[in-house]
């Protein structure tokens, strides 16, 4: 059977996509049941993980959720390797793939996931590139959503920082695969990369790009908020964030102007773009979001080992 990776959402086709929700649900049910339902799908079984960048939510959610499947998770921490003496990134994974089953890797390099499943013979997880895709994260948002409201055929506001926001350039690839619209709401020079609206309008997807939240606001089904990605800004745009703060901010004033029925996503950390006082709205779905990155991730390991 050939080696499978999960480097873009492109890799899988959209049946696997449904696929893999139903079986997070089933996991989600049963585990609510029984914590230990699955810790023996992965025994005996070593997986690696290598961030050459910070994270809480995604390595935390690979680490619980290889737990919860009995398998085992070998961190290799960059900060104490040969990677302060020069050594590359692909030799770098070639030595933590050793011995293990299944590798997760984060890079700021855009391709680096697919240089590394050139040269291994293990599956490969993309767990963030550079400004390039976020595709485990798309997988967990658009479970939420599909969760939420029984469908994926929805309408999605995106706002933020929509140039560099890896989620947000998964998730308009898997969301157009899937049906959903979006409303891209950034400044001009955040606005989304041309070249993810052409692929999300050449499957049918409508797109529109906004100023302010509120132009859309009563037509969304979702707001996904994003942060600055300070780190990853020009200069001059980032000097002028750090005195002015986010561009964008979600509040209770705004939430006042979406459906009762819709709901909020971030897929953290936040800063200053998402109200704490939002937190207590019914519509505020994100640490729900971020919970499910464990079971949506533990549904693909399972798929892609075939387990």
């Amino acid at each position: 059977m050939a080696i499978r990776s999960y480097i873009s959402v492109d890799d899988f086709a959209t049946e696997e996509f449904l696929q893999l929700f139903t079986h997070t649900a089933e996991i989600k049910k049963n585990l609510a049941m029984n914590r230990a339902a699955y810790l023996d799908k992965l025994c005996g079984i070593l997986g690696g993980m290598m961030f050459y960048e910070p994270s809480t939510r995604t390595s935390g959610s690979f680490e619980k959720a290889v737990k919860r499947l009995g398998g085992q998770l070998y961190d290799f921490n960059i900060a104490a390797s040969s990677v302060a003496k020069g050594e590359s990134v692909l030799d770098t994974a070639c030595m933590v793939a050793g011995g293990t089953e299944f590798l997760i890797v984060r890079h700021p390099q855009q391709g680096i996931g697919r240089q590394i499943a050139n040269v291994i013979n293990i599956p490969v997880i993309n767990a963030g590139e550079g400004t390039g895709e976020h595709p485990t994260q798309a997988l967990l948002d658009m479970y939420t959503i599909w969760e939420r409201f029984n469908k994926t055929q929805v309408r999605i506001g995106l706002m933020g920082d929509l140039l560099h926001g890896r989620t947000c350039h998964s998730l308009i690839k898997l969301g157009a695969r899937l049906g959903a619209h979006f409303f891209c709401i950034a400044p001009i020079a955040l606005q989304m990369p041309k070249e993810y609206i052409a692929y999300a309008e050449s499957l049918g997807c409508i797109v529109s790009a906004h100023e302010t939240a509120e132009e859309v606001a009563g037509e969304l089904d979702v707001l996904y908020i994003t942060r600055l990605q300070k780190e990853r800004l020009p200069q001059a745009l980032r000097s002028q964030y750090e005195i002015e703060g986010s561009p964008y901010n979600v509040t209770p004033a705004l939430l006042a102007h979406m459906p009762v029925e819709s709901i909020v996503m971030h897929p953290l950390p936040r800063v200053d773009e998402l109200s704490v006082e939002c937190d207590t709205d019914p519509r505020a779905w994100y640490f729900k979001q971020a919970e499910n990155g464990i079971y949506t991730r533990m549904a693909l390991i399972q798929h892609l080992l075939s387990l």
